[in-house]
């Protein structure tokens, strides 16, 4: 039988969906709302732990899993403009992250196990931590180089924007659409 305690996986999950809470704005040039990552992640940390509790199993079903990963979403988001890309980044961020964090643990020779849908370590938990900044670090540089734009490339041109006599010099970026 496993033991799960409830701080350390409430606490795991958290910190985690805070990270790839704060991952998703980075990348979509997002205002930084830290308290808001930090209420969506309470709530991830929240669903995490509501699974394992009597009752409520119906909570692993797809349909649950996915509306808890759009509230946690929405918690940190709202009043964004582009609340649909950010749910698909975040659930692109989520893919990789895992991918990297099952990764780094089974080289150091213990695995995360799989209950109920919920990601669970008995690794200690500094070496769950850092390896998942370290992600969020790897997965952020790796975002941030594929998406920049250069002059080099000529996506980004000096533009002059001119109206009632008014001109305004700024940088504009290239779109084929």
């Amino acid at each position: 039988m496993t033991v799960i305690y409830v701080d350390t996986l409430f606490l795991l999950n958290a910190l985690v969906d805070y990270l790839l809470l704060l991952c998703a704005a980075r990348l979509a040039g997002e205002p930084l709302k830290r308290l808001r990552f930090a209420l969506g992640a309470v709530l991830g940390g929240g669903y995490a732990v509501a699974i394992f509790l009597p009752g409520l199993g119906f909570l692993e079903r797809p349909a649950c899993r996915f509306a808890a990963a759009v509230l946690m979403v929405l918690a940190a988001f709202w009043g964004s403009r582009r609340l649909g890309r950010q749910v698909l980044i975040f659930f692109a961020l989520s893919c990789a992250f895992a991918g990297g964090v099952l990764a780094i643990s089974m080289l150091g020779g213990q695995g995360l196990s799989l209950n109920r849908g919920v990601v669970y370590s008995g690794m200690d938990l500094k070496i769950v931590l850092l390896s998942a900044a370290g992600c969020y670090v790897l997965i952020t540089l790796l975002f941030q180089r594929t998406a920049r734009h250069s002059g080099l490339r000529r996506e980004l041109v000096p533009a002059v924007l001119t109206l009632e006599g008014r001109r305004v010099a700024l940088t504009a970026l290239v779109d084929t659409g």
